[in-house]
């Protein structure tokens, strides 16, 4: 349900004091706290919200034990995309859940409820910059009486300078023997989680012909695994190593018969064995979200 401030719903409520705000101690709703505009109970009637903000809700669950409220949000088309994360707190005597769906299929990123009667809840997920998602609040299990909760939601751009180098038609040129530092990042773009192929970096590199190649990815996240591939002019891969161990760093040993002619190559960095971790609860984030890699290329 769209959620009014104590001022704006003075014309509402019976007792107003000065500057047009309610009283301190007006019932201005089911829950005592605020009044609600409807409707923001399904999907479609979504009200609008906006990161960094804090607002009251109510679960009237007496008059409407399937009582949900359903807010928008859009990532900011910054580029990289970003995480965003929600936090329930100030939860009344209820089980409260808190439900993440992308608006482009309207399909579930996660859903997850809290560990008992009034007790918080966090979410988070990793958003493609510029996709709209919606969030659903409701109640899990039977509840007496309404109850409150405070919501506040929060996007984080991701680091990453070389972004977007999602395809090789974008990828970004770097030189040999001189590091660069990248993200492992991917958001939703739909309810199903990021693949392997959404964590793409792309570079180009100049190699001298017939001259071996090493590239390096170090301070891989301990949340993935990296991978490393190295392609032709053309786009024909040449080469590729992965670990199989989750923060490992990956050496790509090229032999100089591979490297026929002088000329532009390019590197692929990117995630693999994707484990679904581009969403989930708590406060406690993937290392992904938030940690960069160091690539390196060099012709010894």
């Amino acid at each position: 349900m769209r959620i009014l401030t104590a001022a704006a719903v003075c014309t509402l409520a019976m007792a107003c004091g000065p500057g047009g705000a309610a009283d301190a101690g007006t019932m201005l709703g089911p829950c005592g706290v605020v009044n609600e505009v409807e409707p923001n109970e399904t999907r479609d009637t979504a009200a609008a919200y906006t990161f960094g903000t804090s607002i009251n809700g109510c679960l009237d669950v007496k008059a409407n034990p399937a009582d949900e409220d359903w807010y928008e949000i859009t990532a900011p088309n910054d580029l990289t995309g970003g995480f965003v994360q929600m936090k329930l707190t100030n939860v009344g005597a209820g089980t409260i859940q808190g439900s993440i769906y992308a608006v482009a299929d309207n399909g579930a990123i996660r859903n997850e409820y809290a560990s008992g009667d009034g007790a918080n809840l966090s979410l988070f997920f990793s958003a493609k910059a510029g996709a709209k998602y919606r969030l659903a609040i409701e109640n899990i299990f039977a509840a007496d009486a309404p109850y409150r909760y405070t919501m506040q939601t929060t996007y984080t751009k991701v680091n990453d300078a070389y972004e977007p180098n999602d395809t090789r038609a974008d990828a970004k040129a770097m030189t040999l023997g001189t590091p660069v530092n990248g993200t492992l990042f991917a958001g939703y773009s739909s309810g199903s989680a990021p693949g392997d192929d959404d964590y793409a970096d792309w570079f180009s590199v100049t190699l001298a012909a017939n001259k071996a190649v090493q590239v390096k990815l170090e301070n891989v996240p301990t949340s993935l695994n990296g991978h490393l591939l190295l392609y032709d002019s053309g786009g024909t891969e040449i080469a590729s190593m992965y670990s199989s161990n989750e923060g490992a760093s990956v050496t790509l040993n090229v032999t100089a018969d591979k490297i026929l002619s002088a000329g532009t190559y390019y590197v692929l960095a990117k995630k693999i064995f994707v484990t679904g971790d581009a969403a989930g609860r708590d406060d406690t984030l993937p290392t992904h979200f938030t940690s960069q890699y160091k690539l390196t290329v060099t012709q010894p």
